[in-house]
This record gives C-alpha cells, structure tokens and sequence, in this order.
C-alpha cells in the first residue's frame, strides 16, 4: 500500500500524527473470499456476502484512493445490500416480503455506514466485527473473516502500521450485516445486532446530537463518542477496549433467550459509558463537538 501511494495523510479529524498505509483491509476480503469459496453448499449465503462485499469493498478501495463523493459510494452500497433481498436473505419481521426486504436493506446500509463511521480509532471496528462473527458461529461462513481481521490486527493494534481502510471497514460491516439477517431464523436472532450495538449506539447518539445542534450531518466530524473520549486524553487502546467489551457483552446477552429486561441490560452499560463521555467532555472543555 506504500508502494502503491494508499496513505492516510493526518488531518483535522485525523487520530495519528503521521502518514499510515491503509488498505489493510483487502487482506481480510481475500481471507474472507478464500474461506467462503472452500465453503461446500450454502451457497446463497456465500454469493450474498461474497457478491454484495465485493462490491463494498471495491468501492472502499478506490475511495481509499481517489475520495469519491459520499452519493456515489452509497449508490454501490445500496446495489450489495439489494443483492441478499433479492436472494432470500431478509428478515420474518412482518408476512409482507417488499417490507421484510425493505428492512433488509436499510439494515445492511446501516451497518455497513456504521462500521465505516466507527473506524476512527486502532482495532475498534475490525475487533467488533470479528467478535459478532465469532459470536454467530465459527463455521464456514466466518472463519475466513475472523482469520482474516485476526491477522490484521497486530499490524493495527495498539500501534498502527496500517489502517484497515474503507475497503476493510465496508466489508467487515456489509459481511457482519448479511450473518445478522442469516441468524435471524437460528436460534439467537439477535446476536450480531447486539454485539454491534456499542457501535450502532453512538453512531445514533452522535446522529440525534448534531441534528439537535443543526449541524449539517453530512459534514465529516470528530464527534462521534469513541472520539470525544480519545480527544479528552482516553488513550486510543483504552476507549478501543471498550468498546470491544461492550460487543462481548453483547454476544453474551444474544446467546440468551430474549426477554425484554435484556435491551434494559444491553442499553445501560452504553449509556453509562456515554455519560462518562460527556462529563468528561464538561471537564475538559473542549468546547464545541
């Protein structure tokens, strides 16, 4: 990726102080391709996550390169999450299909958005995915992804040498978001929802808190929770940590049997963890996030 110029030049927003390689994440797409093509049967699984995360991916790598407008990575974004709609893949929500697939689809461009958004800091989005794909099973399907991240890692933390990408942080999210709505007919339906929560939690918190401050929600930003607590002196391996365990968590609470009081269990410790933030943030004054 040096050779090649795929470098993250530090920015406002930027967490590290020098040029980083990124890219890192096409080693985890090919390790999670490998995996799916010696993966015997299922193969409307494999086309789903392999079909529509080339295509995210793809997009991410040359966004990597060249920054392409936010309306045109969507636009690829939303032609991989049609791709499990069309072949089955949605959830039993409702006995209307066009919604089950209209929910399908909003799910996947949400997470994959989610886990892009929430790359900002060494390990925290590639150990989330690979801690709800491990939650969801270790079996053909994930194998190739959480060898692939596991792999990655300790070039990325706690001391980055490469950053994953858009092209890993798209993956990861669009693959993590197809095993959710594979899971939705097993027997924990809602573990890979709840080991992303952390990250799909602040991604809301920080969405509802610049609306209400009329900021425009399309501007980049470095007011993302994760952030604020890194920017108020939280070592980055620290608030990575974290979040981490909050997936954790989240798996635990999803091999479960539901009942309501386990959304009361899943939201508290986030909430707790956001108050801390933000009175952290007060004290700090940093002013303005």
């Amino acid at each position: 990726m040096t050779r090649v110029g795929v470098l993250d030049h530090p920015g406002p927003r930027s967490s590290h102080f020098r040029p980083v390689p990124k890219g890192g994440g096409v080693g985890i797409v090919a390790a999670s391709l490998l995996g799916l093509a010696m993966l015997p049967g299922a193969a409307t699984p494999r086309i789903a996550i392999a079909g529509g995360g080339i295509l995210v991916a793809a997009i991410g790598y040359w966004d990597d390169r060249h920054d392409f407008r936010p309306s045109v990575k969507f636009s690829v974004q939303l032609l991989a999450a049609l791709l499990p709609a069309l072949l089955g893949l949605t959830p039993g929500i409702t006995s209307w299909p066009a919604i089950n697939a209209a929910i399908s689809v909003c799910w996947l461009l949400l997470v994959t958005n989610a886990v892009n958004f929430m790359d900002g800091l060494n390990g925290l989005s590639a150990g989330t995915a690979a801690i709800a794909a491990a939650g969801f099973g270790l079996s053909g399907l994930t194998q190739g992804l959480i060898a692939g991240i596991l792999g990655f890692l300790p070039w990325n933390y706690p001391r980055a040498r490469i950053f994953m990408g858009d092209v890993g942080s798209q993956f990861c999210g669009y693959a993590v978001g197809v095993l959710a709505l594979i899971g939705w007919g097993g027997p924990h339906p809602l573990l890979v929802p709840f080991a992303l929560a952390a990250q799909l939690l602040d991604v809301c918190f920080t969405l509802v808190r610049r609306l209400r401050a009329r900021d425009r929600i399309t501007q980049a930003h470095r007011g993302h929770l994760y952030q604020i607590a890194n920017r108020c002196g939280m070592t980055d391996w620290l608030v990575t940590l974290v979040y981490w365990a909050l997936a954790a968590w989240g798996v635990v609470l999803g091999l479960l049997p539901f009942r309501p009081l386990l959304v009361i269990a899943l939201v508290l410790p986030f909430g707790m963890w956001a108050g801390y933030v933000v009175a952290r943030a007060r004290g700090a004054g940093i002013g303005r996030w």
